[in-house]
């Protein structure tokens, strides 16, 4: 995608034209008839197409963020990954020179974020999974990315704090109707005690989120 001034690539583009120019290949027809059957070769080819697209849609922050490096690579070294990202795998090492190292790690992190498995080798970048990975997670309408220990901690996190959420707004109508007693108060006071600390862990981990 080009507008003067501004280039904007996309992960897997080149597959997503391969795949549009074989599902132009079948008439309409053919294409309704694959899809109310969700079957057969059509079917599959609309929905590896599809599958890319909706990838690239989560992704679209850190595909932003991509593209703001890329701008910043020289020439030479800003086509050549162009072409990688385009393709959606490093093939061969790509050299990045021209970038300080904060910003190649910057863009081997984002690219792995857009499913572009690599890893950083002094002023190239190459085609090997990374040594720590990060998990994709969508925390109410927002997709963050931690590693795989953060992420873990903050499903369970979530988890307790949505299942105390519950058992809180219970135990308050109660309190409204009949009296608690003395076991029924500490159980009370723990439990908020309990949701408060773990708001403050969730704080603590979405903190650490690029």
């Amino acid at each position: 995608m080009e507008e003067p001034g501004i280039s904007v690539i996309y992960p897997n583009y080149g597959r997503i034209l391969e795949l549009s120019s074989m599902i132009g290949q079948f008439s309409a027809d053919q294409i309704k008839d694959a899809l109310r059957k969700k079957d057969g070769e059509i079917y599959d080819i609309i929905g590896s197409r599809g599958r890319i697209l909706k990838a690239n849609f989560h992704n679209r922050r850190e595909i932003a963020r991509l593209n703001i490096i890329l701008q910043k690579l020289d020439g030479g070294e800003k086509e050549c990954l162009e072409d990688a990202v385009k393709s959606g795998a490093i093939e061969s090492p790509v050299r990045i020179a021209s970038l300080i190292e904060n910003e190649r790690k910057k863009l081997a992190r984002y690219m792995n974020r857009c499913g572009i498995a690599c890893s950083l080798n002094g002023e190239e970048i190459i085609g090997e999974e990374p040594e720590e990975k990060e998990v994709g997670l969508t925390i109410g309408r927002q997709r963050i990315w931690l590693n795989t220990e953060d992420a873990e901690k903050i499903r369970e996190t979530i988890g307790r704090i949505e299942q105390l959420g519950c058992q809180l707004q219970v135990n308050y109508a109660k309190k409204h109707v009949v009296s608690f007693n003395e076991k029924q108060e500490e159980e009370y006071n723990a439990m908020q005690k309990e949701y408060i600390e773990l708001l403050k862990i969730k704080d603590e981990i979405l903190g650490k989120v690029d």
